[in-house]
């Protein structure tokens, strides 16, 4: 994809923006005590950080299985990030997976409530990054 830097800086924003707003929904889903849709929106929120990051780096990735395996390659083993923001974006795939198409899995306060602060960091994480490559 070849952005302008106009482009590419207004496509980094909408995705953090997306992100925060996603992690805000989050929050209103827990609650109201609605812990798969706070877990979707969890998810969701990282994505869209990791997006922002991806955009603002040049980094092209189509589908949620190329998010993790760019953020491993171009993150996580350069020491960028840490091993535990990749661990935790897994783990909240798997959480949002199972409560979105898991008819047996009900996902409670205690699957999706620690989880909040981690995704705040992860997305401050990532905000940081992209305002020190600018």
């Amino acid at each position: 994809m070849s952005l302008s830097n106009e482009e590419r800086q207004t496509l980094v924003s909408l995705y953090m923006n997306k992100a925060w707003q996603t992690f805000k929904d989050a929050n209103i889903a827990a609650k109201a005590d609605s812990w798969g849709m706070a877990a979707n929106r969890l998810y969701y929120s990282l994505f869209h950080a990791a997006t922002a990051l991806f955009v603002n780096d040049g980094i092209e990735v189509a589908s949620h299985k190329g998010v993790k395996a760019k953020l491993g390659q171009h993150y996580i083993v350069t020491g960028k990030m840490s091993v535990e923001h990749s661990k935790f974006l897994a783990q909240m795939e798997t959480l949002r997976d199972k409560a979105d198409y898991n008819i047996m899995f009900v996902a409670t306060e205690d699957d999706v409530l620690p989880n909040i602060p981690l995704a705040e960091s992860f997305i401050r994480d990532i905000e940081k990054m992209i305002s020190q490559e600018r």
